[in-house]
């Protein structure tokens, strides 16, 4: 699978820990599961289903905590622009250009830790997104950019 749901992803300790687990940067609630998904491929990881596995999740009508589409508008632009090459992440950023808040949050990730983040993985990784996309789809690039933010009407 190209992306797993974290609702329901299993990994070895050390495979985590050595990969160095979710991005500390990412905020809650969004996209950190596809982000941690996309690394591992790039890694050398693959990502399965096992669909002989009956997993229990908890369903909430209401979230313990709040998620904003601010938080999930920074954590798309944090995965493509640690991830994609740049003509890939100008493509994630159009189809989000409709957000006011998009200017805030390129200017929040030009200011942080995202771009050596993006050199470090690169250092280590064994497969770019354009093996990812040639292995799986380019249309995966574009699905992350519309999954719905919060309070969008569609599904969180």
């Amino acid at each position: 699978m190209p992306l797993l749901s974290g609702a329901f992803v299993a990994m070895r300790r050390n495979v985590f820990a050595s990969i160095g687990g979710f991005d500390p940067a990412m905020e809650a609630g969004g996209v950190e599961d596809a982000e941690l998904s996309f690394r591992l491929w790039t890694l050398g990881y693959r990502c399965v289903v096992v669909p002989e596995l009956d997993v229990a999740h908890l369903f909430r009508n209401d979230r313990p905590y709040p998620i904003g589409w601010e938080q999930v508008l920074f954590n798309k632009l944090r995965l493509a622009t640690v991830h994609f090459h740049e003509e890939r992440r100008r493509r994630v950023i159009e189809k989000l250009s409709g957000n006011p808040a998009l200017p805030a949050v390129i200017a929040r990730i030009d200011s942080d830790d995202t771009r050596d983040r993006r050199h470090r993985l690169r250092a280590l990784s064994l497969h770019d997104d354009n093996w990812f996309f040639r292995h799986f789809s380019e249309a995966a690039a574009m699905d992350l950019a519309d999954l719905p933010l919060p309070g969008s009407g569609g599904p969180t």
